[in-house]
Order: C-alpha cells, then sequence, then structure tokens
C-alpha cells in the first residue's frame, strides 16, 4: 500500500514540477519569474505542502507530500543569458536545502519528459 502511495504521488509531483519549469521559463521570457503557483495558474493540490522561492537569477519549486518520505525540488536558473532547469527527488528532510544549481546533499536528478 506504501509503494503505490509514494508511487502515485512520484507521478503528481513530477508533473506539477514539469508544469512549474515549463510555466517559468515562459514567465521569465516575459519579463521576471513569477513569485507562486497561483501566479503561474498552477495548483500542487491537497496531498503537497509547496514553497516557491525566487530571486533575479532563480526559482524554485519545493514540494513536500503530507505523506511519505520523498520531497522535491524543481529549479529554473538564468546562466549567461539562457535558462537551465534542473529537477531532484529524495528525503524530505533534506528539502530546502540546497546550493543553487545542484540537488540537496543525498538526493537523486531526475529526468522529466
Amino acid at each position: 500500500m506504501q509503494r503505490e502511495v509514494t508511487l502515485y504521488q512520484r507521478s503528481e509531483a513530477e508533473t506539477l514540477l514539469k508544469e512549474f519549469t515549463l510555466a517559468q521559463m515562459t514567465r521569465h521570457y516575459w519579463g521576471e519569474f513569477a513569485g507562486s503557483l497561483q501566479d503561474l495558474g498552477l495548483s500542487s493540490g491537497p496531498q503537497f505542502q509547496a514553497t516557491v522561492d525566487r530571486d533575479p537569477l532563480r526559482t524554485r519549486l519545493w514540494l513536500k507530500p503530507h505523506l511519505g518520505t520523498e520531497a522535491y525540488l524543481a529549479e529554473v536558473e538564468r546562466s549567461g543569458g539562457r535558462l537551465r532547469m534542473h529537477h531532484c527527488r529524495g528525503d524530505r528532510k533534506g528539502a530546502g536545502q540546497a546550493a543553487a544549481g545542484h540537488c540537496p546533499d543525498g538526493w537523486q536528478g531526475i529526468q522529466l519528459d
């Protein structure tokens, strides 16, 4: 049962990470990164606690499910006139703690198609 919950949450989180990344890239093209999911027309739903951090160079979405041990990160960063993105998954204890452009210690980078 726990495995099924984790797989479902992972699928939902990865969909939201991808939508966030694409929306922030579009938003940046038109001026600056958005400061919230609502500004992007997105919602984390009731299963996640979502936090958006931003500054002029980058924006991050941290997702922590209310159940389970995994947490997630999406980051879009302006670097040398280009936008770069990366996504991570790992233990929820590491959420909110990462150097710019990197996954938190012990987390793994994930590819979203």
